[in-house]
């Protein structure tokens, strides 16, 4: 009876299209490419913001990657470095991939 079931099982999930689809559909959240500045800005609408010594009190010109899902009051994502993103304000969690942050993106527009 038990390799009946089994049986029944995998002929439905061969079968079974919106199960293929559903699949399909995870493999953009699986990509494991890792960060860059470029990918931020030009894949994901990030802003880079430039920020003068002067303006920092540092030796150097300071960048860091910015956005913002709806409105001012919204949750803010953060890169300093381009190679991984976190909430605005927050140390963790961090997230470093493509994938990751496709989730991410897919959570905070809902869809």
């Amino acid at each position: 009876m038990e390799n009946e079931n089994k049986m029944a099982l995998k002929n439905h999930l061969r079968n079974d299209k919106q199960f293929q689809v559903e699949l399909t559909e995870l493999f953009p959240y699986m990509d494991e490419t890792e960060l860059t500045g470029d990918i931020l800005v030009n894949d994901f609408d990030f802003k880079k913001v430039t920020v003068s010594p002067e303006e920092t009190g540092e030796d150097e010109i300071t960048v860091y990657y910015d956005y913002t899902f709806g409105d001012q009051y919204s949750v803010q994502l953060f890169s300093e470095d381009g190679t991984s993103v976190r909430i605005f304000d927050y140390d963790k969690p961090v997230w470093k991939t493509v994938g990751e942050l496709k989730m991410i993106f897919m959570l905070f527009n809902q869809e």
